[in-house]
């Protein structure tokens, strides 16, 4: 169900990701009305915001989504830090454009949060085997699905959408290398998307956060103002970790070595 009636939320931090701009299928009118819920320090907008695929194929644009730019816009305006980390579906930004100057934008951040932890931030498509080796096969397979819009209710396009993430992107197998290069970085954490996939937790000894979508879910990740995360979906806490999380020290009981 449609959440249009979010409750105001005080955080520090707003990452959210995979609002796909553009489709039939996204869920701008429910992403409006988060949005107009809080006023954070910093907002990451980490890939697959805008769906340039769609959007350069046949032309969807709603009032919702100039509304969507427009409240962005004024959250810069008093104060807010937005950061970009371009996806595959709007990797037209990886160019450089002088329109989006008064953004950051870059493929990755480290994000320090208020308790003064180290969070590694990307979309997550560079590390999808299908999206790097099979760049125009993916494509293909969205201007297909475009077509399926046009005639297929929601309910039948969202189990094709889930059915073909299974298949092809192999969310568990990209959540493996991805949380496996996080371990070889001085973090205590990641936050990515591309998957469609809610997700707060430890693993491995660090914090994995996914920030899922506004297709599927109406999910995003929030830093509160002492430093913990919220994992939210459709306005309700799903997840939830303490501040002052620390990397755990993995060790192998056998050798005494360490496992990072």
């Amino acid at each position: 169900m449609t959440n249009l009636n979010f409750k105001l939320r005080p955080a520090r931090s707003v990452f959210v990701s995979d609002v796909h701009l553009g489709t039939r299928l996204s869920n701008a009118p429910a992403f409006l009305a988060f949005l107009e819920t809080v006023e954070p320090e910093y907002l990451y907008l980490v890939g697959d915001i805008l769906d340039g695929w769609s959007l350069t194929k046949k032309f969807y644009w709603p009032p919702e989504n100039t509304r969507i730019i427009d409240r962005i816009l004024d959250l810069r305006r008093r104060g807010t830090v937005i950061r970009i980390t371009p996806g595959n579906h709007d990797d037209f930004l990886r160019r450089p454009l002088p329109l989006i100057d008064q953004f950051e934008m870059a493929e990755e951040f480290i994000h320090e949060t208020a308790c003064g932890g180290r969070l590694w931030v990307t979309h997550g498509d560079l590390f999808d085997a299908m999206e790097v080796g099979g760049r125009r096969l993916s494509m293909f397979g969205a201007r297909v699905f475009d077509q399926f819009t046009r005639v297929l209710p929601r309910k039948g396009l969202l189990w094709i959408r889930r059915s073909s993430k299974r298949i092809f992107s192999k969310p568990d197998r990209l959540h493996q290398r991805i949380t496996s290069h996080a371990l070889g970085r001085e973090v205590e954490g990641l936050i990515y998307g591309h998957t469609h996939h809610p997700r707060l937790a430890i693993e491995s000894g660090i914090v994995c956060g996914n920030c899922g979508d506004w297709i599927q879910h109406q999910s995003a990740i929030l830093e509160t103002a002492d430093g913990g995360l919220q994992l939210i979906n459709a306005g309700e806490v799903i997840g939830e970790l303490p501040p002052r999380l620390e990397r755990m020290a993995l060790v192998n009981p056998a050798t005494g070595e360490s496992l990072i």
